[in-house]
């Protein structure tokens, strides 16, 4: 697997997108995450100059937390027209909240090409698990 790429794979599902995504501890799983919730969304053509953007959230365990963060990077590309690129600080305490200050870079339309209308990041069949060679996420999206 390559430093950059998010490590998932897509689910069938009717009439929705699912994925199970993989990273090497939490940190990892949530940035892969979101990577590949923006891979699935857009095709940034060349990232313009990047914004430091600060997302906290909170939820009653580790999986509502995920989709939590998941539904944020969704609302930073539909409410603010920010793709997410990378993180620059990330803080999980208690497996109920998360701080983070992530790298976006405005969508294009003109230069950018949308691959899927993500429409919610929904709670459905959604889980987190520590594995004997990390951690797992299964998701599926509303589209």
């Amino acid at each position: 697997m390559e430093a950059n790429k998010p490590d998932f794979q897509l689910l069938n599902h009717t009439a929705d997108l699912g994925m199970i995504v993989r990273g090497k501890d939490l940190q990892d799983l949530f940035v892969s995450g979101a990577k590949a919730l923006v891979q699935l969304m857009v095709k940034p053509e060349k990232p313009t100059p990047m914004q430091e953007v600060p997302i906290s959230v909170d939820g009653q365990d580790l999986t509502d937390v995920f989709i939590r963060w998941l539904g944020e990077i969704l609302y930073l590309f539909e409410g603010d027209g920010l793709i997410f690129h990378d993180i620059m600080q990330f803080k999980l305490t208690d497996s109920t909240w998360l701080e983070a200050v992530v790298f976006a870079a405005p969508f294009n339309p003109n230069n950018d090409e949308i691959i899927h209308e993500i429409k919610a990041v929904t709670y459905h069949q959604a889980y987190i698990n520590c594995t004997q060679v990390g951690w797992e996420a299964r998701v599926i999206f509303d589209i």
